[in-house]
């Protein structure tokens, strides 16, 4: 059984589920060079889940 999400978790979740949010999230800061060759107008939510590394 994995244990329950952290609250981190949850505002990452709420933040960044919505596809505009995560897009100006990453325009503010990711390098200018590096947004100008993303396509963020296309962002979109896939299912799916991290798998988070051992510690």
């Amino acid at each position: 059984m994995s244990s329950p999400p952290s609250p981190h978790d949850a505002v990452f979740r709420r933040v960044l589920g919505v596809p505009s949010n995560a897009a100006s999230q990453l325009r503010a800061t990711l390098p200018a060079a590096l947004v100008a060759r993303l396509d963020l107008d296309r962002l979109a939510i896939v299912p799916g889940s991290l798998v988070d590394c051992p510690r």
